[in-house]
């Protein structure tokens, strides 16, 4: 099966790092860019077959610049775009109209991601990781992380206890 390569254009090193962690277990060549001045060689480059632009690179204003751009060469206009934009963020009326299908929200999870890079995506993107082993690890980490907690309530308690007794707190050990 051939891998669907995605150029993935922001300045935030933690969002490049999430979308590729997420991503390494499908059929998606990520490619980061976070340098804005590379935008167009790093295009030309790799002929992504989709783009995951963030809507603040490198500004608000100069993402729809950037758009405008890609839509004036007709290879590049064939290109499906994704806009990945803050819940709290407006999203640019330019960018809307354009990518109006493909806005992607933070905060997202994988499943998201997937899913939204899939309907823009003209080849299937295949998942390697099975759906059944996430739930897995995440009830794992939910016990280990209750335990934890019922853990140091105990202490908390105790402390207190000692502490209505009347006991100084610097003769405590």
């Amino acid at each position: 099966m051939e891998s669907v390569s995605v150029l993935v254009a922001t300045t935030s090193q933690s969002l490049a790092t999430f979308i590729k962690q997420e991503l390494a277990e499908t059929t998606v060549t990520v490619h980061v860019l976070t340098d804005p001045e590379q935008f167009f060689k790093k295009l030309k480059i790799t002929n992504p077959g989709l783009i995951l632009l963030d809507a603040t690179y490198p500004t608000r204003e100069q993402t729809a610049d950037l758009v405008g751009k890609l839509g004036q060469k007709s290879s590049w206009k064939e290109i499906p775009l994704v806009i990945i934009k803050t819940f709290f963020e407006p999203l640019d009326e330019a960018l809307q109209e354009i990518a109006a299908d493909h806005i992607l929200t933070q905060p997202f999870t994988r499943a998201d991601l997937l899913t939204v890079l899939q309907q823009a995506s003209e080849q299937p993107i295949i998942n390697h990781r099975p759906d059944d082993e996430e739930e897995v690890m995440t009830e794992s980490t939910s016990t280990i992380n209750n335990a934890k907690i019922a853990g140091d309530y105990a202490e908390i308690i105790e402390l207190t206890e000692v502490v209505e007794e009347g006991v100084p707190l610097d003769q405590l050990e």
